[in-house]
């Protein structure tokens, strides 16, 4: 881990563009879901854990300036992290602890994330960037001609546009349980790249390029 990269960030990755040789490369591999205990709290408990735990992968993992060489002499190997091109999509049937725990960790990132919000969901809307449109609306204005490396986090029940978006390989679909775990929740917020650097030249050490 932490070595090998593969590519850049355009079409040499699909899904949800976790490198080869990242730290989170492995847990795209898996599905996730909250632990019973986590799941019997009430939301504002639920939320509150949730922010304690996104500060915690923000301030240790996501956010750091100073990039990590690695112990190698000859080699560094960096790891960092980028802004996704992510859009935020509220079905009807979503919750609003669902929907105020993803506002969480967007507000946490610092990112410009959009929201687009079916007129059919009854809970409360507080966001900068926000669109109400239907399903029909949302995947002509969004899904016909998808900008490079789009993810749209589906929150509530898969609308339609769902499995058509799933075929094609510009766009990752975020569905499935929202998580309590900041590392988790917020790997859907960044693209992670593992850079690996030769630090020598014809035999002599060069030290830390980056």
């Amino acid at each position: 881990m932490n070595r090998q990269p593969f590519g850049g960030f355009k079409r040499s990755s699909v899904g949800s563009g976790l490198k080869a040789g990242g730290s989170s490369y492995l847990t795209q591999f898996g599905t996730w879901s909250n632990p019973a205990a986590i799941n019997r709290l009430t939301p504002s408990a639920f939320l509150k854990a949730a922010k304690a735990s996104d500060e915690i992968a923000w301030r240790q993992l996501y956010s750091p300036k100073e990039l990590d060489g690695g112990e190698l002499e000859v080699e560094g190997n960096y790891r960092r992290y980028m802004p996704a091109n992510l859009v935020v999509r509220v079905g009807s049937t979503a919750t609003q602890k669902d929907f105020d725990r993803v506002l969480l960790a967007v507000k946490r990132s610092g990112f410009k994330v959009p929201v687009s919000v079916a007129p059919g969901f009854i809970g409360k809307v507080s966001h900068d960037s926000v669109q109400v449109e239907n399903s029909g609306d949302f995947e002509k204005r969004v899904l016909n001609e998808p900008s490079l490396g789009l993810r749209v986090w589906q929150l509530g029940s898969n609308e339609g546009w769902v499995k058509k978006a799933r075929t094609k390989p510009d766009i990752h679909v975020i569905t499935g349980e929202v998580l309590v775990c900041g590392r988790l929740m917020g790997l859907n917020l960044v693209r992670e790249q593992a850079v690996s650097i030769t630090q020598h030249r014809f035999g002599a050490l060069q030290g830390n390029l980056l």
